[in-house]
């Protein structure tokens, strides 16, 4: 899949996508809505030679979809030749928060462990907290947030495609439930996971927890409770007195007391945050606002705080020992300082993200596009990418990917391909029985958000076909409908 920009500004094209097939290309024309009339005169000239499958709108251009003979690039020839200068569309890096603020972490948490090495004797307290921190710092660096599945956007996806492509469909006939999870009908089953697989997707799952909050929050109580001093601690504390065994267990130093005591303060208040939902059907609170949204960059700000202290008194009262000589612990001062500001950036990243499940979308797209007349296909199959385009604007996706995506498993799964006309053909294939659908899910409630979803399709939906084939089977099979 290949997405080129067109560089000549005047032009009404504006991006075009290549997807090669066996006979040429299908390719996807991004145009100005209101010149679109210039370029498809063009396209449709003898020796250009492009049939119009569809015509759709997505993020505000207009998007052609067309099949011909010709391919890339000789295509981007023709353009050029027609005064288009087109030149291949590089997707940045995307910047990882989490990412960054890990490697800051390791920088800061690597001077603080460098500095415990180089006291008279070994700093237990400080070592202790530069460890676990830079454990949890190679967590945040490979997994980042937290990720889940986002069901309630899924299921909200496929309510608004069933109200979508309700109008078009025969009589007699209902689309499949959103609650049905039909992905597993085109898949192997998995083979048994191992316990480093397990083990891999519970961190995704809890990464932050893990490593951001509960190493982390081992690290803090390490750097406020040195574990050297437990014992002492312990003693007093059998004897009853819980004054002298709090002041025999805490950090000598105050500064490094307190920023302890305030790094386990923010981490408790960051303990109550949670992934934001906004596809949520039950009404958000106040309290669910706080916590999607602003409990974890409290927490945040207040370890940033502790740890411009944990600095400060590196500078002041820390002593490292190079050179056979006694100096101010610049190490740990300005790790410190180092990772106060990591903690600044990382109240830019999210707690949690969810993430819908693709396979389980693209087999209701698929299988409710299956169940369309034929002729409506093409079609709807456009209206139907260009929906999800512009739904997933948080998640940027190529139409063309997308288009392809669900072209090739109307074939591959319901029989339904686009002939070299671009027109859709049911062959034999579709008479082929799918496995039966997977129970619903239960337990589901009614949508509701700040901008509610069309009318809802659940309540008036019954259980769907085992597959197309059983509509098709109604059908002439074999027959070819023009657009």
């Amino acid at each position: 899949m290949a997405v080129y920009s067109n560089l000549t500004q005047t032009s009404s094209l504006k991006a075009v996508e290549f997807t090669p097939v066996a006979d040429g290309n299908f390719t996807f024309f991004y145009v100005d809505p209101a010149q679109k009339n210039e370029i498809k005169t063009w396209l449709t000239q003898p020796e250009i030679g492009q049939t119009i499958v569809a015509e759709t709108q997505a993020n505000g251009r207009a998007v052609l979809v067309t099949q011909g003979n010709k391919s890339k690039n000789e295509m981007i020839k023709a353009l050029e030749a027609r005064g288009d200068h087109i030149t291949f569309s590089h997707k940045p890096a995307k910047f990882s928060i989490w990412k960054a603020s890990g490697a800051m972490g390791l920088a800061g948490q690597g001077m603080q462990f460098a500095s415990s090495l180089m006291r008279r004797k070994l700093d237990v307290g400080l070592f202790m907290f530069a460890v676990l921190n830079i454990s949890a710092n190679l967590i945040g660096i490979v997994f980042g947030a937290e990720k889940s599945e986002d069901v309630n956007r899924l299921h909200y996806l496929k309510d608004n495609i069933n109200d979508k492509l309700d109008e078009h469909l025969p009589d007699g006939t209902t689309l499949p439930s959103v609650y049905d999870k039909r992905a597993n009908r085109y898949t192997e089953p998995e083979a048994p996971k191992s316990v480093p697989q397990k083990a891999y997707e519970y961190i995704q799952r809890h990464s932050v927890r893990i490593g951001e909050i509960g190493l982390r929050y081992m690290g803090a109580i390490a750097l406020a409770f040195p574990i050297n001093r437990w014992g002492m601690a312990f003693s007093k504390l059998r004897k009853g007195n819980i004054t002298d065994a709090y002041l025999a267990g805490r950090d000598p130093s105050t500064l490094r007391h307190l920023a302890g005591i305030g790094s386990l303060l923010g981490k408790n208040i960051a303990l109550f945050s949670k992934t934001e939902d906004p596809f949520d059907p039950k009404p958000k609170t106040w309290l669910d606002t706080m916590r999607e949204k602003y409990v974890f960059r409290l927490g945040g700000t207040i370890e940033s705080a502790a740890f411009a202290t944990l600095g400060y008194d590196g500078f002041k009262n820390g002593k490292i020992t190079y050179g056979g000589k006694q100096h101010a612990d610049f190490l740990s001062g300005t790790g410190g300082m180092i990772f106060s500001a990591r903690y600044m950036l990382r109240n830019w990243a999210p707690f949690g993200i969810r993430n819908v499940d693709t396979k389980e979308l693209y087999a209701h797209v698929t299988d409710s596009l299956a169940m369309m007349p034929p002729e409506k296909i093409p079609q709807l199959l456009a209206d139907t990418t260009a929906g999800l385009q512009e739904h997933f604007k948080d998640q940027p996706i190529d139409f063309g990917k997308v288009f392809t995506q669900l072209r090739t498993d109307l074939y591959r799964y319901h029989g339904i391909s686009l002939n070299s006309n671009g027109q859709a053909a049911v062959t034999n294939a579709a008479a082929a029985k799918l496995p039966a659908v997977s129970a619903p899910e239960t337990g589901t409630t009614t949508f509701a958000s700040a901008n509610p979803p069309p009318r809802r399709m659940a309540d008036r939906i019954t259980p769907p076909l085992a597959s197309h084939a059983e509509g098709a089977a109604k059908a002439a099979v074999t027959t070819q409908v023009g657009i």
